[in-house]
């Protein structure tokens, strides 16, 4: 049984329309790495991250964490005001993937203060990734005015 002439025409535009497909992906051009930390690997994140001030954060792969001498969110007090806003306060509490909407990607900390001050209360704390693969950081949204970066040391087995 000899092929139709239609049959032959379907198989043909069908094979170019796959080949014409397959040329215009490998055309365009690939995404390249944004040369920023950016990470969805709890590994690569549980780590002591610290700053410069004197802020220290400690991740573990359970998706825990403890602060100690962070700058104060305005979120987690009552009384917050600008003259507060260098206090510098600790905590625990638990951590997972995510950041401020239309931020940069970082972690979402549920955060509860250990301080007794009566105007302290539990919390979110928002992070984004910042400097290079090489050079891991991180930084609280709360010292977006006066920048603070928290580098990652060595990872914790944890």
């Amino acid at each position: 049984m000899k092929p139709s002439r239609q049959y032959l025409w379907i198989t043909l535009v069908l094979l170019g329309g796959i080949a014409a497909f397959f040329t215009v992906v490998n055309v365009l051009p690939k995404p390249e790495p944004s040369g920023f930390f950016e990470t969805h690997r709890k590994e690569d994140v549980a780590a002591v991250w610290s700053s410069d001030a004197g802020g220290r954060l400690e991740f573990t792969r359970a998706g825990e964490f403890t602060a100690s001498n962070i700058r104060l969110d305005p979120t987690c007090t009552d009384a917050y005001d600008a003259g507060r806003r260098n206090e510098r306060f600790s905590g625990t509490g638990k951590w997972k993937f995510g950041s401020f909407p239309d931020e940069p990607s970082g972690v979402t900390l549920e955060f509860t203060p250990t301080s007794t001050a009566p105007d302290l209360h539990p919390c979110t704390v928002y992070s984004m990734f910042t400097g290079t693969p090489e050079r891991p950081a991180l930084q609280l949204q709360q010292d977006r005015r006066t920048p603070e970066e928290y580098t990652r040391g060595e990872p914790l087995g944890r």
